[in-house]
């Protein structure tokens, strides 16, 4: 017949052969939940990811990704980047920062500016400034102030009729500004009705100053009513 003592002591291992059980089932389930919570983290760090970013990988950077702005996941789409401008290099400007203020012209004019001489905007700062598409063009990158939209003319009487070149001083004529805004006029309508778009507008803006050059050199408008040519 068992005696107290025994009954006392095998109740107590059972106790703690029951409870021990029970513990170890309570930190299996704490195991289970930290590895379920792992790996939630891990699914979600992949949202993140960008395209050529590494979101949540072995650098251990979550934010990587997200800043790279286009990739697989819900922060990747959140805005798509513009595409980039083509043809005529209005768009050739660091980060497309462009400027309608007037610059210094004559260090982008190819072949620089002689003595004697000085840079003439041919799309001038004052009738670009007048036309809503000049501004969003100089928001994707045109600069005014960029060799193409350049001619070195001479600012002497003498030189102009050496050379036959327009004269460049002094104040420009009202023929010659009225020309100049025909031609932004026509592309500020073309804009509006939308058969110019955003990434035509370097190659518009290029035919534009070639027009004005030619219509200059072919004495087909006028600068200064001094010219004597």
């Amino acid at each position: 017949t068992p005696t107290w003592d025994a009954v006392v002591s095998v109740s107590t291992d059972a106790a703690l052969v029951v409870g021990g059980g029970l513990l170890a089932s309570s930190m299996r389930q704490v195991d289970d939940l930290v590895d379920a919570g792992l790996q939630r983290l891990g699914q979600l760090g992949q949202w993140g990811r960008g395209k050529g970013g590494n979101g949540r990988t072995d650098q251990g950077n979550p934010s990587q990704g997200e800043l790279s702005g286009s990739g697989s996941g819900p922060q990747g789409q959140g805005a798509e980047a513009a595409p980039p401008l083509a043809g005529g290099g209005a768009g050739d400007v660091p980060n497309n920062i462009g400027t309608l203020q007037r610059g210094n012209i004559n260090a982008n004019i190819v072949g620089g500016v002689p003595q004697g001489y000085a840079g003439h905007h041919l799309v001038g700062v004052a009738e670009a400034n007048r036309f809503p598409v000049m501004h969003r063009a100089a928001e994707l990158g045109y600069d005014i102030n960029r060799g193409s939209n350049g001619i070195a003319l001479p600012t002497t009487v003498a030189e102009s009729a050496a050379t036959g070149l327009p004269l460049h001083t002094g104040r420009h004529v009202a023929d010659y500004e009225r020309y100049v805004n025909s031609q932004l006029n026509r592309l500020q309508r073309r804009y509006d009705a939308g058969r110019v778009s955003d990434s035509q507008l370097p190659s518009e803006l290029g035919r534009i100053e070639d027009n004005i050059r030619n219509a200059l050199l072919a004495r087909q408008v006028r600068l200064q009513h001094a010219d004597p040519n």
